[in-house]
Formats: structure tokens, C-alpha cells, sequence
């Protein structure tokens, strides 16, 4: 079983009573990296130890193998939603959610962080983990705080973090490195889980009839499949899980854009190991979860969750472009063969083709 290390930081307050000065936001960010990796991307890393800009580093590491995980807690919606009014009860919630979406991903896994500072979240995280965390014969995997010091690594995740707040705490300022971390960003959980979409701004293109409606709605059933089926067991069914995620954290950035179907394979291959082919992706994630119920919108571009009546026509045009042809062609076929048996032998006469033969019937008038 690989072995990863995250290094965590914390960014933000803990107030949750923003009448007085405070953030809007608090986020946790982890840089993680398979151990037999570390030592590569250290030793790149201390090439740029003494720039006195660090972001300007960002595009000289972004093909080294480590990727991000960030938690964004919304704390403007955090009272309204959780009730939630207290640091201590939101410190401790939030040790529960965190320990649960990392143990979920790495079963095994190192923890460092800067303690050099007062960082009150992070030392009860470390507390938590320590007092709910205990191998036992069943489960022996290691899931710890380490008091290794990387202070090169210590130093990317105290930037990438600062980065990840200030795309929340300020929308519109502009951060050129950022964008270019977008490929390290594996998921980003936001909490409370109705916080996302409730800011997304869209452009005038996109602003159009029922657009609320949609978003809404595409947003609820992914959400509603992700709580459903998260804990399952089945490695089709946590592809899935991680798809409707990757969406979902997809839509929080980039609400307008397609996740191009390479980029989506590689996210899957980051939590599943092993890398899957697009036909897997279509007829083992994508078609299973729209027979569910999941929308999920999909053009030559690649897949998203709509937002618009652009989006679903998007999705309707790019079926229709497969599905029409199939069609026609299949009913060539039948045509043939009942012209060359005199009528004796029809192709659709057999009970699970029941639906299609008569749609076909009816195409034929």
C-alpha cells in the first residue's frame, strides 16, 4: 500500500460572529506526497529557498509529483445551515469532517505542520487524530502526526494555503499563480455543503431563463449521491463518488467551463491508483450516474454539471449526434432483413426490445 505525507496549514480565524472584524472564510490546505517522492520535490524546492517572492516558484514545480486537498469553511453560512455558533464546537466539528475525507483517501498517512506558531485547529486536529486513530489488528494503517521538520515543504503549503483563502476571502483579486495550481487541485471540500453555488457569479452569456433553477438542482443531486453512496465500499461506486466531487469542486472555480475528459481521468487515477480508460468513464461512472438521477452535462469539450438551458442543449446535441445515426442505422438493418425474409423474420420481435421496436414502428409511420 503506498504511503503518502501531508503537510498542513490553516488559514483565516475561528470567530464565527462576523459582525466584528474577522474573515468570512476559514480553510485548511494539504500539499500531499507519495514518500518515495519527497526527497525529488525537496530537493527542487531548496533550489528557490531564498526568492523573496515565493508564488513566482509555482510555475517552476507545477510538474513535480504532489497534489493539493483543501477544506473551505464558509462561516457566513456555517451559523444558518449547522447552527453551529461557538470556536470550540466548530473547531471540533471540523476535526471530525477532516479526519474522515483524508482517511477515506489515504489510509496511510503522515501529518506535518508548522507548530512554531499558535494554531489552534491543527494542535486539536493532532490531539483528535491521536485519541480516535488507534491500530488495532484490523485495521493497522498509519494515520499520525510527525514532528519531522520540512521547512521547504512547510514553507509551499504556508503559500498554496494563503493562496487557496485569499481565491475565496477575495474573489476578484487576481492571482496569476493560482490558476496554475488548478492541475495540483485534487478536490477542494467546502462546508457548509449547500455553500456551493450560492456564489457563483455568471456571466451575462450565461445568465439566462431557469439558470437558478438548474444550477440548483444539479447541484442538490450531486450532493444528495455523494452522501449517499460516499462510504460504499465498491471501487466503482468511489470512482463515481469521486467524479460527482470533482464536478462539484470544478463548479466552485469555473462554473462556465468542461473539464476536459484527460484531466478527469487523471483525478481518478490520483484516489484510484490506476489509471482508467475513457470508455470506462463513460459506461462505468458517467452512464451510472445518470441513471440515477445525476445531471451532468457533456459536449466534444468534456463533462460538467449544467448551469443553463445552454448547457443541457449542450448535452442533448452531443447525444443526439451518437444516438440519431445508431438509430438509423438499426433500422436499415431491420428493413433489410425483412425485405430479403418476405416479413418472416423482424430483428426487434423479442420482448426485452419491446420499447425500441416501437419506436422504430413509429419512425417507419
Amino acid at each position: 500500500m503506498k504511503e503518502f505525507v501531508a503537510f498542513l496549514e490553516e488559514t483565516g480565524d475561528y470567530s464565527l460572529d462576523l459582525k466584528h472584524q474577522g474573515s468570512k472564510y476559514f480553510t485548511v490546505t494539504a500539499v500531499i506526497v507519495e514518500k518515495i517522492k519527497l526527497r525529488k520535490l525537496k530537493e527542487k524546492l531548496s533550489t528557490f529557498s531564498d526568492s523573496p517572492n515565493m508564488e513566482t516558484i509555482i510555475p517552476e514545480i507545477i510538474d513535480s509529483d504532489f497534489h493539493i486537498y483543501s477544506f473551505v469553511i464558509n462561516k457566513r453560512l456555517l451559523r444558518k445551515h449547522s447552527g453551529l455558533a461557538y470556536k470550540q464546537s466548530f473547531i471540533r466539528h471540523l476535526n471530525g469532517k477532516l479526519y474522515k475525507e483524508l482517511y477515506r483517501t489515504y489510509e496511510n498517512l503522515e501529518i506535518i505542520a508548522d507548530f512554531t506558531e499558535t494554531k489552534e485547529f491543527l494542535e486539536a486536529f493532532k490531539v483528535y487524530i491521536e485519541k480516535n486513530h488507534i491500530p488495532n489488528l484490523f485495521n493497522q494503517s498509519e494515520f499520525h502526526f510527525s514532528n519531522t521538520k520540512e521547512p521547504e515543504l512547510l514553507q509551499l503549503v504556508n503559500l498554496i494555503s494563503r493562496m487557496v483563502f485569499t481565491r475565496y476571502e477575495q474573489p476578484n483579486k487576481k492571482q496569476v499563480a493560482f490558476s496554475l495550481l488548478k492541475s495540483k487541485l485534487i478536490r477542494v471540500t467546502e462546508w457548509p455543503e449547500n455553500s456551493v453555488g450560492n456564489e457563483i457569479t455568471l456571466s451575462k452569456e450565461e445568465a439566462e431563463a431557469y439558470e437558478d433553477i438548474i444550477m440548483e438542482r444539479a447541484v442538490h443531486l450531486a450532493r444528495d449521491f455523494i452522501a449517499n453512496y460516499e462510504d460504499e465500499k465498491d471501487a466503482v461506486i468511489k470512482d463515481q463518488v469521486n467524479f460527482t466531487k470533482y464536478l462539484l469542486f470544478h463548479l466552485s472555480l469555473h462554473p462556465e467551463s468542461y473539464i476536459a475528459t484527460d484531466e478527469i481521468i487523471e483525478n481518478l487515477r490520483i484516489f484510484k491508483g490506476e489509471k482508467v480508460s475513457k470508455h470506462y468513464l463513460r459506461s462505468n461512472v458517467v452512464a451510472p450516474l445518470r441513471a440515477k438521477g445525476v445531471l451532468i452535462a457533456s459536449s466534444e469539450k468534456g463533462y460538467k454539471l449544467p448551469i443553463s438551458q445552454k448547457d443541457l442543449i449542450d448535452f442533448v446535441h452531443f447525444s443526439s449526434l451518437r444516438i440519431l445515426p445508431m438509430i438509423h442505422r438499426l433500422q436499415k438493418c431491420r428493413d433489410q432483413i425483412l425485405v430479403a425474409t418476405d416479413k418472416e423474420l423482424d430483428i426487434m420481435d423479442y420482448p426485452e426490445y419491446k420499447e425500441l421496436k416501437q419506436y422504430l414502428d413509429r419512425m417507419s409511420g
